[in-house]
């Protein structure tokens, strides 16, 4: 059964981390001290320090990433399909992305940006099944609800300190 474990830098061993059996799609809040995950059909979060698993809301589907960001709220694809805003304390999911509206029919793989006011993702056309050969790294506004593509051909893009895209 998968497990999430840490291990500091300074030390040799993992502990792992009890209450996130069949963990998935693991991600660090922006102060590094919890740890988000997809499991049993929910999104958790646990403390690096260990204790119990804290269910945050409910999954419906088969989920597909998740970013937190610095404004206490998870960005997540919580469904397969949109993206929903959630408290990282807990609540109720709110949807602030739909691909349909674009013509699209999925938005995964978030990542916030910039402050917390735009999200990265990757998106994939209604008419494309289930391939990501023809997927595209998009961007929406959570100020404007405005959605721009960066990418056309890419998949899972992730912003770099740096400056770079890479997917």
């Amino acid at each position: 059964t998968p497990r999430l474990a840490v291990r500091s830098l300074d030390q040799s061993k993992a502990m792992v981390l009890a209450g996130t059996e069949n963990a998935e799609q693991p991600f660090f809040s922006p102060d590094g001290l919890w740890i988000g995950f997809f499991a049993g059909q929910q999104l958790k979060k646990i403390s690096i320090q260990g204790g119990a698993a804290v269910a945050l809301c409910a999954v419906g589907g088969a989920p597909r990433g998740a970013s937190w960001g610095d404004d206490g709220y998870i960005v997540a694809n919580l469904d397969n399909r949109r993206l929903s805003r959630v408290p990282a304390a807990g609540g109720t999911p709110e949807i602030i992305g739909n691909p349909e509206e674009h013509g699209e029919r999925t938005w995964r793989f978030p990542q916030l940006l910039a402050g917390g006011s735009l999200v990265l993702f990757t998106a994939t056309a209604a008419n494309i099944g289930m391939g990501f050969d023809d997927a595209s790294i998009e961007v929406l506004s959570l100020k404007t609800g405005k959605v721009k593509i960066i990418q056309r051909g890419g998949y899972y893009g992730r912003y770099l300190p740096s400056g770079h895209l890479v997917y």
